[in-house]
C-alpha cells in the first residue's frame, strides 16, 4: 500500500495543491496574475479555489462575438461595401473614356476636315495666302486667312472670291464664315465681299 502524498496514486492531490495527472497543466499561477485561467468548462481540483468574478482575464469575453466560420468577411466588415465601391468606380472610368473618346472623335470630326479644306486654300492661292487656321466660338466656326506681305484689299477681295469660296463650295464649310486679315491682323476681306 502507499502513502496518500504518493504522486503516482491516481486521483489523489500532491501537498501543493494540483494534480499532476491533467495533462499540459502545471502550477497554478498567482492569484494576482492577469490572463491565466481554466479552461472553459475545467472544474479545479486539489485545493485551490476558483477565481473571483472581478479577477482580470477571468468571466465571459467582452465586446461583440467572434465572427463565425463561412461568413465570408472579417468581422466589422460589410462584405457588400467593397464590391459598390469598386462597381462605382468601374462605372464612372468607363463614362470617363467615354466622354473623353466623344470629345476627340468631335475635333477629329470638326478640326482635321477643316485642316483639309484650309490645306486646299493655302494651296490654290500660289503663295498670296500663306496661313489659314480654324477657329471654334460658341458654336460658330470661322476661318481666318492671313495673306502675304504686299497682298492689299483688292488683291484679298479677288482671292476671297476666286480661291476662297470656290474651295469652301460643296464641304461642311460652305456657309462658314471668313475672314482675310494681313499680317499685322488688319481685316481686308470677308465673304459678304463677294456677290
Amino acid at each position: 500500500m502507499t502513502s496518500p502524498q504518493d504522486p503516482s496514486q491516481p486521483g489523489q492531490p500532491p501537498q501543493g495543491g494540483y494534480s499532476p495527472q491533467q495533462p499540459g497543466w502545471g502550477a497554478p499561477p498567482a492569484a494576482n496574475q492577469p490572463g491565466w485561467g481554466a479552461p472553459q468548462g475545467y472544474q479545479p481540483q486539489g485545493g485551490y479555489p476558483p477565481p473571483a468574478a472581478n479577477q482580470p482575464g477571468w468571466g465571459a469575453p467582452q465586446g461583440p462575438p467572434p465572427p463565425q466560420w463561412g461568413s465570408g468577411a472579417p468581422q466589422g466588415w460589410s462584405s457588400q461595401s467593397g464590391g459598390s465601391n469598386k462597381k462605382g468606380c468601374l462605372i464612372a472610368a468607363v463614362v470617363g473614356l467615354a466622354l473623353i473618346g466623344a470629345l476627340v472623335v468631335g475635333c477629329a470630326v470638326t478640326l482635321v476636315p477643316a485642316l483639309m479644306t484650309g490645306m486646299s486654300i493655302e494651296n490654290a492661292s500660289n503663295g498670296e495666302i500663306t496661313n489659314v487656321s480654324y477657329n471654334w466660338n460658341n458654336g460658330t466656326g470661322t476661318f481666318t486667312i492671313t495673306v502675304a506681305n504686299g497682298v492689299g484689299a483688292e488683291e484679298a477681295g479677288r482671292l476671297a472670291c476666286q480661291v476662297v469660296e470656290p474651295k469652301l463650295k460643296g464641304t461642311q464649310y460652305e456657309n462658314t464664315h471668313f475672314v482675310i486679315v494681313d499680317e499685322s491682323g488688319s481685316q481686308l476681306a470677308t465673304e459678304q465681299t463677294c456677290p
